[in-house]
């Protein structure tokens, strides 16, 4: 068996494969977050080489969920995948005869997992772009396509930032960002014909290709003050402009407050029992409290991406070191 064992923000994941694929890939995208050991209520997965022997409950949305002892959620989301999760046990055997969409669902296991324990401590992912220059940190919105992903990499071969997360970067309760540099994402191939990648397609989304975090180590931020928000699409264009509180405040409910676009099993996330429901109240309510502290604290703005992608990266380095007009 592959043992690696992560610690994520204080939350210990412990990676168990006999497929040494799999296995691989997933302690590349989170080497950042290597660890030696797990603690006691970390998160164990297991891949098991089979098809499981369960009853099946219902259909729904392309999911297929089956019976299964309490405080277990047995589900299947891609054919020939399936999931045994226990959140409260920190257990999670996956099942599968097709091993081509294992790292998927391994990936937002593993994400879903983490995400809702540091929520329950005041730590939420936002869908963004997080960004550090002279200690100050930018969080970049925008829609999946929006170019976000292919933006951070460009201001990363630039040299003159730092960076938190290409895709989920971490805000505690005080408004602080925290890395998460698990890859950056792409598209289409990095136009660099140096550039280390790899690829692999996604079961409902396409392909993607992806640059590891060690990539870029040394321009890793650990952690910052969010200052600024910056709300990015596509134009005609390329320019700032400033946000109202209110817009923003929409902007925050869809994209941290709802988790829109977020990387989370929402199978695994939605659990009916009383403790959970409990929990899932005092996670929305610590989710609103810091969409509106957000508002009243930082600096807010839009930004019209250019469809010609080498006009960007020099106004987006003059945002970045000013203040939005």
């Amino acid at each position: 068996m592959l043992n690696t064992y992560l610690n994520i923000h204080g939350e210990s994941v412990h990676l168990q494969f006999g497929d040494s694929s799999v296995h691989d890939l997933l302690k590349e995208d989170f080497s950042y977050f290597a660890a030696d050991t797990l603690t006691a209520d970390g998160l164990k997965i297991t891949l098991v080489d089979k098809s499981p022997q369960w009853k099946t409950r219902f259909s729904l949305w392309g999911r297929t969920f089956y019976s299964g002892p309490k405080g277990h959620r047995r589900v299947s989301f891609f054919p020939g995948v399936w999931v045994d999760y226990q959140f409260e046990a920190g257990v999670a055997d996956i099942y599968y005869k097709d091993a081509n969409l294992v790292y998927e669902t391994c990936y937002q296991v593993l994400l879903s997992w983490v995400g809702e324990r540091l929520d329950r401590r005041g730590i939420h992912r936002v869908h963004g772009l997080g960004v550090c220059q002279g200690g100050s940190g930018t969080l970049f919105l925008g829609a999946s396509g929006t170019g976000k992903s292919t933006v951070a990499l460009q201001l990363l071969e630039e040299g003159e930032i730092k960076w938190l997360s290409d895709d989920v970067p971490f805000v505690t309760s005080s408004g602080v960002m925290l890395a998460f540099p698990q890859r950056i994402a792409l598209r289409e191939p990095p136009s660099n014909p140096d550039r280390n990648f790899r690829s692999f397609k996604r079961f409902r989304f396409g392909r993607k290709y992806i640059i590891g975090s060690d990539s870029f180590r040394s321009l890793i931020q650990p952690k910052a003050p969010l200052d600024r928000i910056v709300k990015m699409r596509r134009g005609s264009f390329v320019g700032t402009t400033k946000l109202s509180p209110l817009v923003t405040l929409l902007y925050l409910c869809r994209w941290l407050v709802v988790g829109h676009e977020t990387p989370q099993f929402w199978e695994l996330f939605l659990r009916l029992e009383v403790k959970d429901v409990f929990y899932k109240l005092k996670i929305l309510r610590s989710r609103i409290g810091l969409a509106l502290l957000l508002c009243r604290k930082v600096e807010m703005c839009g930004f019209v991406l250019s469809s010609e992608r080498a006009k960007n990266p020099p106004v987006l380095l003059s945002l970045l070191g000013e203040r939005c007009s």
